[in-house]
């Protein structure tokens, strides 16, 4: 966890941050192994920046299947979701999709124990970004 800065705990979850979230510009990207949390894009719930690629991966430390679940969810729209966007995989090879706009992305479920999360930004325009809580079995979430 030598990319963390700190956690920031809320009631019974936590934020996670890594340096970027806190303020530099670069070194977005982190590797995290917690039971639940919540995650966001830098700068949330202000803009995100410009010309941003972020990768979260997230591991169960039960190895248990996990839930991600999207509360809030504001990145620039476009029909291929091309511009700005986040991605998210179930472990290294299974797609669980590609999302950008306004509405919240479905809940998924990272069967593997591991979601990789990919957060692009372009150079035109930002929003607000997204947040989102997950969580895995021994969390009692179920979709």
């Amino acid at each position: 966890l030598s990319n963390f800065s700190r956690d920031m705990f809320y009631g019974n979850s936590f934020v996670v941050m890594s340096s970027l979230l806190i303020g530099l510009l670069k070194g977005c990207s982190f590797n995290v192994s917690k039971s639940s949390g919540n995650l966001s894009s830098p700068n949330y719930p202000g803009q995100y920046k410009r010309n941003m690629d972020c990768v979260y991966v997230i591991t169960s430390p039960t190895k248990q299947p996990i839930t991600l679940v999207f509360e809030d969810f504001q990145v620039e729209y476009d029909t291929d979701c091309k511009d700005d966007y986040v991605s998210v995989k179930d472990g290294v090879n299974t797609s669980l999709g590609i999302f950008c706009g306004y509405n919240n992305p479905p809940p998924l479920l990272a069967l593997s124990g591991v979601f990789i999360i990919k957060f692009h930004s372009d150079r035109y325009v930002n929003y607000k970004g997204f947040l989102a809580v997950f969580n895995d079995s021994q969390g009692n979430i179920f979709l």
